[in-house]
């Protein structure tokens, strides 16, 4: 299990790349809207377009940025796929008719608390 300093942001990280990737996507989606004949779900769509030797304005950006959005999504896919799995859990307990166990979420996304600055998990409320 990673219990290293960098354990703590891992799932921050993991938001943020998948964040920039789904925005890669928002953009391929709607810039397939202006090419013909065109209908994309995902950035890759372009690129497999690029790569297929098709030519447009937009496929010029995407053949451009080539290099750099593969990059990203094999660093992202990294992230979430392998480090994330690997971050330490957290949890609570949970007891009922008399037996106690540990309730543990693989995944804490954290998020900002009202009443004080900062983020926590939604394990720190209970």
């Amino acid at each position: 299990m990673n219990n290293g300093p960098s354990a703590a942001y891992i799932h921050e990280l993991s938001a943020f790349l998948a964040a920039i990737r789904s925005g890669l996507d928002f953009l391929a989606v709607a810039a397939a809207r202006t090419m013909s004949g065109t209908v994309a779900h995902s950035m890759h769509t372009l690129e497999k377009m690029v790569d297929k030797g098709q030519q447009s304005g937009i496929l010029e950006v995407v053949k451009t940025h080539q290099e750099w959005l593969a990059e990203l999504r094999d660093y992202r896919d990294e992230v979430v796929h392998r480090q994330v799995v690997q971050a330490p859990a957290a949890g609570w307990l949970v007891s009922m008719k008399g037996k106690t166990s540990k309730a543990i979420m693989p995944i804490v996304v954290p998020r900002r608390r009202r009443s004080a600055p900062g983020y926590q998990t939604v394990a720190d409320d209970k």
